[in-house]
């Protein structure tokens, strides 16, 4: 062999193995991760069935819309208030159709609304299961439909 070069280091297949097997579960882990948490139903056409609902704005790659849905999860567990809590997957077809109803394209809101339909109380991504509480007691509906932060950002 020339002077000044030496062979490339190899890694024994062992090595290389382990090395893969090891990336492909940090990547699961990290796919994981970032799913929605908690089964919380997508099935929007519950909203004007006759039962209050909260709908999260929810968009997969928005730490804000994964820590609402974590805050909804821990306050549907202790909390039984007779609302049901939905999803909005923006990017979604019926998430878009929600957004552009409601005007609302902004990840984390919680939006309430009466067994009739109508929207009683906006939450902008609200950081306590105290806030969620006082605005599902509201009981009168807005006169306007929530207006969210501008038009779609996917």
């Amino acid at each position: 062999m020339p002077k000044g070069k030496q062979a490339p280091a190899t890694f024994p297949r062992w090595a290389r193995w382990t090395l893969s097997m090891g990336i492909l579960i940090v990547s699961a882990v990290l796919i994981v991760g970032f799913l929605p948490r908690g089964g919380i139903s997508t099935d929007l056409s519950q909203i004007g069935q006759g039962q209050r609902v909260a709908v999260l704005t929810h968009e997969t790659a928005s730490p804000v819309s994964m820590a609402l849905m974590d805050l909804v999860n821990q306050f549907r567990a202790e909390s039984d208030i007779g609302i049901e809590f939905l999803v909005a997957h923006l990017g979604s077809p019926d998430g878009d159709r929600f957004a552009r109803e409601h005007n609302t394209w902004e990840p984390g809101l919680l939006i309430f609304f009466t067994p009739e339909g109508e929207p009683y109380a906006m939450l902008r991504q609200p950081q306590t299961q105290r806030a969620i509480r006082e605005a599902a007691a509201a009981t009168r509906p807005m006169h306007d439909a929530p207006h969210g932060a501008g038009q779609p950002h996917h």
